[in-house]
């Protein structure tokens, strides 16, 4: 079992300290882990809790683990947001450490987090929905080249009002095959992001007619993360991800070390 996107501590919204983690994933059988805790590149005194203070130490301690452990993996990750307007700032903070595994998601459109509700206020659901995608698709020619996933595609439909709030494919292919190639192009993958199971909303992130296309397209990347934030959700749903995996025509899912891709047979 593989889970590629948890959070500890260190990120706010997240209660769960870094060995209760590896305790966890270690107790489920979890082989390989992402500790993907969240950096937010915007500006103002709110957004200082949404960055890694010390990175050189979150390192370390990751570092410490690995070497404590045999049977497990714990890859050093990063949720990075915003990433279409501090490409610069972006790249010294990957630079502060060797990472094993970025992940970029759009948490902000247009400097309003589609998590509140004045997102969606005066929006139709087809124009929140299109100013989210082309967000994504924005960042992917600001991405630094040693991103590994875009993450969890489909964030504005978990919080949105409308009372048909999926997000199909069929419905935005222009955006979205726009956005999914450019990725393919940039060797970037997706991730099957599971958080919202047990949810009002029990899908994954992206639905499944969006991962199906990302393979059509030529998609071979693909990685599963619970998105966890407290520790009973490590390696939620992962079983569930791994057949729709299948079912879209992959065979492996990846692992990343030193930010070079590794597959694992599914």
């Amino acid at each position: 079992m593989i889970d590629y996107h948890i959070h500890t501590k260190i990120s706010p919204d997240a209660e769960q300290a870094l060995g209760d983690v590896v305790n966890k994933a270690r107790e489920i059988g979890i082989t390989h882990i992402a500790i993907t805790d969240h950096y937010e590149f915007m500006d103002g005194v709110f957004y200082d809790r949404w960055k890694i203070r010390d990175l050189e130490k979150y390192g370390r301690e990751i570092d410490e683990y690995n070497k404590k452990y045999t049977d497990i993996y714990i890859a050093k990750g990063i949720e990075i947001g915003h990433i279409n307007r501090k490409k610069d700032e972006i790249s010294k903070v990957l630079d502060t450490i060797e990472f094993d595994f970025i992940i970029d998601s759009a948490h902000f459109v247009d400097e309003v987090d589609p998590y509140y509700p004045e997102y969606y206020v005066g929006k139709t659901k087809e124009q929140a929905y299109y100013d989210y995608l082309r967000e994504i698709l924005g960042s992917i020619d600001y991405m630094d080249d040693r991103v590994s996933v875009i993450g969890h595609i489909g964030y504005a439909a978990r919080y949105s009002p409308y009372e048909d709030y999926r997000l199909r494919y069929e419905d935005y292919k222009d955006v979205i095959d726009e956005l999914l190639i450019k990725a393919v192009k940039r060797g970037i993958g997706i991730e099957i992001n599971t958080s919202n199971f047990g949810r009002q909303r029990d899908e994954v992130m992206p639905p499944v007619s969006i991962i199906k296309r990302y393979r059509q397209l030529g998609g071979e990347i693909i990685t599963i993360g619970s998105d966890a934030h407290r520790v009973n959700d490590i390696g939620k749903g992962f079983e569930v991800a791994r057949q729709i995996a299948l079912e879209a025509g992959f065979k492996y899912i990846s692992i990343f070390k030193n930010l070079k891709e590794e597959k694992i047979p599914l």
